[in-house]
């Protein structure tokens, strides 16, 4: 049986310290940090990175974690172990378990193989194993950054760069710039559902992209669409959640909930062609998730749809065109058939109610294509998106342009910096260092780009030493030199000149 790639996302390969010769497998896997690769049957291979602390297992990119499940244990041998994993709370669904066997103190193989767990149904307790391999691992040193919380900012994801002290691509080895389909991104911080936040999703829907927050393990995805031809709330039921996705693979016809439940929100006007955006506002002491829509980004945000997770999820109402609200009855309804027959059926909306009500964590996914930039912003606690937009205006004047005195004809004289001479936005003019486009809001702390040196920092206090990022080291700038500029080069131990 192959499963799915994702699965990959689900793995812990054990690594692990010799307690003595012929015992190479600890009994607690506490602190572990390894590197799993998994070959599938068409010869592909898949890499992930694990690290296991306080029953939770991490898994991400070699220096961060960014994604999270629950785990536990079990050592069956003085080599070997088993670790189980799972996706909700509740343990209902599929359970991957990695058969760790050792063959050194540092190094082994492992298979995976998956048991539905679902007391009273029919195929309760049976075990397949996933084609594929090998699949072996190393055990790593150190410890990688773990997930943290979102803070209040800007996290706009631009192509072809994007900023991977936030965003992670899923892929390995991906061309981003010669990419024509989407491409998977991963957030890196987490939204935390113990505190209020909105976030604000700004796109140019015409290729389509989609956002994703996973709520409970990611059993339960808020799924915002911007395509082409419609704009869609929906909320995904995660398949694996309900063991549907492994009952694919070896029963005929399976049937269980709808994994994607969707409502369109743009009226006949929508213009795939313009700018439009979400807004997501969600409070902790309930729960509650309100879901704003503006079409063509005109000012007027519109509540699309709002529902409390402290009380089901089958509490969603839908606001249609004239303000009226629809409720919609999320379909928790699971049939198990089997030769045409139903063998087993359960309403599953009290085992998701409660995954929902001990969720800790969400977290973003962004499907998203090339050739487009996209805007997000998130806002935490008290603070408001609009402030980020203040924050992002004030960041955006010259902070130069009121300061020294003032020589006439738009010129101002700094008494540490020299004659410049403030032009639009962040561009100022340098007597010596000619154009300069400046970043900051403090003159004790300044980021500015220069034609030459590119990147560097200084402070009214610091100045005329100045850091060159792309140098990553020292300059002192002799005052007054121009047409060459000259500069002391720490690292070189020697005066070098620029234009």
């Amino acid at each position: 049986m192959k499963m799915r790639s994702s699965l990959l996302l689900l793995v812990f390969c054990g690594t692990l310290q010799p307690l003595f010769a012929a015992d190479l497998l600890p009994s607690s896997l506490e602190g572990q940090f390894t590197k799993f690769v998994q070959t599938e049957e068409d010869g592909k291979t898949y890499t992930t990175y694990n690290y296991l602390h306080d029953g939770i297992m991490y898994w991400g990119s070699k220096d961060q974690m960014y994604g999270e499940f629950p785990y536990t244990f079990e050592k069956t041998g003085p080599n070997s172990g088993n670790l189980n994993t799972w996706l909700g709370s509740t343990k209902l669904g599929w359970n991957p378990t990695i058969n760790i066997s050792l063959t050194n103190a540092t190094s082994g193989t492992s298979s995976i193989s998956v048991t539905f767990d679902f007391p009273g149904h029919p195929m309760h307790g049976m075990t397949q194993q996933v084609d594929g391999g090998p699949n072996t691992y190393e055990n790593l040193s150190g410890v990688p950054a773990l997930p943290q919380d979102v803070v209040t900012g800007d996290y706009s994801l631009n192509f072809p760069s994007y900023d991977q002290s936030n965003w992670y691509l899923r892929e390995n080895n991906v061309d981003i710039a010669n990419r024509s389909e989407s491409i998977d991104y991963d957030f890196q911080r987490q939204l935390p559902l113990d505190k209020d936040w909105s976030l604000e999703w700004v796109d140019i829907p015409s290729r389509g992209h989609r956002m994703l927050i996973p709520f409970a393990y990611d059993g339960i995805d808020l799924q915002l669409d911007l395509g082409s031809n419609w704009a869609l709330v929906g909320f995904e039921f995660n398949r694996n959640f309900a063991g549907t996705g492994m009952l694919e693979e070896i029963t005929p016809n399976p049937t269980g909930p709808s994994t994607s439940q969707y409502f369109k929100v743009n009226t006949a006007s929508y213009d795939p062609g313009k700018e439009s955006g979400f807004r997501v506002f969600y409070t902790a002491n309930d729960k509650n998730v309100i879901i704003k829509f503006d079409e063509s980004l005109t000012g007027n945000w519109k509540k699309v749809a709002e529902g409390s997770f402290s009380e089901s999820i089958k509490n969603l109402t839908i606001y249609d065109d004239s303000a009226d609200s629809l409720l919609k009855t999320y379909d928790t309804n699971y049939v198990f058939s089997y030769n045409g027959a139903v063998a087993f059926q359960e309403d599953l909306e009290s085992l998701i109610n409660a995954d929902l009500l001990v969720a800790k964590k969400g977290r973003i996914y962004f499907n998203y294509h090339s050739g487009d930039k996209v805007s997000l912003k998130i806002a935490v606690g008290s603070d408001s998106l609009d402030s980020i937009d203040q924050e992002k205006s004030s960041q955006s004047q010259n902070i130069l342009a009121d300061h020294g005195a003032d020589l006439g004809n738009g010129w101002r004289e700094s008494d540490w910096f020299g004659d410049i001479y403030p032009a639009s936005g962040s561009w100022s003019y340098h007597k010596e260092h000619g154009w300069i486009y400046l970043v900051g809001t403090t003159l004790d702390s300044i980021w500015y780009w220069d034609l030459t040196l590119g990147w560097c920092w200084t402070s009214q206090t610091v100045y005329p030493f100045v850091y060159s990022n792309e140098a990553a080291g020292w300059l002192y700038y002799q005052r007054e030199s121009s047409s060459p500029r000259r500069f002391y080069d720490y690292a070189e131990e020697d005066w070098i000149e620029k234009e």
